[in-house]
C-alpha cells in the first residue's frame, strides 16, 4: 500500500468521500466514475497501469472493508467494477439474491435457515469464489503482487476504466442499462439487427453503430467474465 495508507486519519477520509458520494446516488454507478471522485489528482486516461491499479485496489480494500459495516445498518454495499451502488436489504426471510440485470433484490420467501429463495440458494463453490474476491482485496499484501495472471485479467477491467465514455454510450445505443448482462447484451443486439438490418432497413449507418456498439461491448464483458 503506499505510505500514507498506513496513516488512519487518510483511511478516513477515502471511506467518508466514499460514503458520502455513494449514500447521494440513486441508482448504480461505473468504477471510473467513483475513482474519479475519490482520487480527483489522477488522470485516469493517462495514468499508468501501476497508479491506476494501486487506486483500484485501494478503492475495493475499503468498499470490501465498508461493506461489513453497511451491512450491520441493513445495508448491501454492491462492489463491482462495472456498478457499485448502495441499497436496503429486503426484509428478514426475503431473499437477498440480486438481480444485476434487473437492477433488484429477489425477495421471494426464503428456504428455512438459509437467506436465499429454493431458486438462488448459493451452493459452497460459488459462496467460496465470491469470498475469494473479497478476502483478496482485503489483504493488503495483494497490493504488491501483481503476478502476471492479475495483470492480465486487470488490463481488460483497465480498458472498460479508460474508455469508460465509450462503454456508457455502447450501452445507450442498445437501448439497455449499464448494469445489464451478456445474454441480455446479445438478446437485444438480436432484436435490433432483425429492426435495422441493412437488406430490410434504409438507414444503413443505425446497423453500423449497433453493431459497433455491440461487438465493443461484448468484448470487453466476455473478456472480463473472469477478472478479478
Amino acid at each position: 500500500m503506499p505510505d500514507n495508507y498506513d496513516n488512519l486519519l487518510y483511511i478516513e477520509s477515502i471511506d467518508n468521500r466514499i460514503r458520502l458520494f455513494l449514500e447521494s446516488q440513486n441508482s448504480p454507478i461505473h468504477e471510473s466514475i467513483l475513482l474519479q471522485h475519490i482520487f480527483p489528482d489522477v488522470n485516469i486516461s493517462g495514468a499508468s497501469f501501476e497508479e491506476l491499479y494501486e487506486n483500484h485496489f485501494i478503492l475495493f480494500n475499503r468498499l470490501y472493508s465498508l461493506q461489513d459495516l453497511y451491512k450491520l445498518q441493513k445495508k448491501h454495499l454492491h462492489a463491482d467494477f462495472r456498478y457499485i451502488f448502495l441499497s436496503d436489504y429486503p426484509a428478514r426471510d426475503l431473499c437477498v439474491f440480486y438481480h444485476e440485470s434487473k437492477g433488484i433484490f429477489c425477495s421471494q420467501p426464503c428456504v428455512l435457515n438459509n437467506s436465499f429463495c429454493s431458486n438462488h440458494r448459493i451452493d459452497d463453490e460459488n459462496s467460496l469464489e465470491i469470498l475469494s474476491v473479497k478476502y483478496f482485496y482485503l489483504d493488503q499484501n495483494n497490493l504488491r503482487k501483481t503476478t502476471p495472471n492479475i495483470k492480465g485479467n486487470f488490463n481488460e477491467t483497465l480498458e472498460i476504466i479508460v474508455n469508460y465514455e465509450q462503454y456508457k454510450k455502447s450501452f445507450m445505443t442498445l437501448g439497455i442499462n449499464e448494469t445489464s448482462d451478456l445474454n441480455v447484451i446479445k438478446n437485444t443486439f438480436k432484436k435490433l439487427a432483425k429492426i435495422y438490418h441493412p437488406d430490410t432497413c434504409s438507414d444503413k449507418q443505425k446497423f453500423i453503430e449497433i453493431n459497433s456498439a455491440y461487438s465493443f461491448l461484448v468484448k470487453l464483458i466476455k473478456t472480463n467474465s473472469d477478472s478479478i
